[in-house]
């Protein structure tokens, strides 16, 4: 089987190489046009610091394993893998990954892109972008753990690509890869109330952080927050 390469489509290109990241301290950074790049805090970086998740479970191995599995996922999407190098985890997990794309059509547009919001400050990297079922499409690969937070993190990227391309977004999903070889496709259907709380994390952030003052915007987008919270545990 023949796989395409993954270049930063043209039309995006002149907007992402305005950002940059660090591999050695996960940072974001933008250019301005000035002699100095404004730091973006990442969308995980706001997750995990106004601590909307219990986390506490994920040890090292848990970590590693999850960017094993993101960089075999994504050499395989490129036709660059070397079945070799897997072991025992990554594996069965890159197996579960080639199942959902036979039985669920995902074409590949990008892979491992990097997006930001330049009204919002905030930065990240989407797994893939592509078409499922006709419909554009953002997809976040993760292992077996199903936390409520992935819906606000995939808004997130909706909200940035969406601004930083003029490309709208039809579907979010996350696709879990399992050690068995199995997967599980969860579908993160519109909701006013996590698009709400995805809106308000920056300004969230940004106040518990001591960047900005209590304000009407602050109690609003903790309220938001709040909200969504509230919804995912009745759920």
């Amino acid at each position: 089987m023949d796989f395409p390469q993954f270049p930063i489509a043209e039309k995006y290109k002149s907007v992402i190489d305005r950002l940059h990241f660090s591999e050695e301290d996960h940072r974001y950074t933008l250019d301005e046009g000035t002699p100095q790049s404004q730091v973006l805090v990442s969308s995980t970086q706001m997750i995990s610091g106004l601590e909307l998740s219990d986390t506490s479970f994920f040890r090292p191995h848990h970590l590693q394993a999850g960017t094993d599995r993101h960089y075999a996922t994504q050499l395989w999407d490129e036709g660059t893998l070397d079945g070799s190098t897997l072991d025992d985890n990554t594996g069965p997990a890159l197996e579960a990954w080639k199942s959902f794309l036979d039985h669920s059509g995902f074409s590949i547009d990008q892979i491992e892109i990097r997006c930001f919001s330049d009204k919002l400050r905030f930065a990240g990297t989407i797994d893939r972008v592509g078409n499922l079922g006709g419909k554009r499409t953002l997809l976040d690969i993760k292992g077996s753990a199903d936390l409520p937070t992935y819906s606000l993190q995939l808004w997130l990227y909706k909200i940035a690509w969406e601004e930083m391309t003029g490309e709208k977004i039809d579907r979010l999903i996350s696709v879990h890869l399992f050690k068995t070889g199995k997967y599980k496709v969860r579908e993160h259907h519109s909701s006013r109330t996590a698009e709400a709380a995805a809106l308000g994390l920056p300004v969230a952030y940004r106040w518990k952080k001591g960047e900005v003052l209590w304000s009407k915007e602050v109690r609003v987008a903790l309220n938001d927050i709040c909200l969504f919270s509230k919804d995912k545990l009745e759920k």
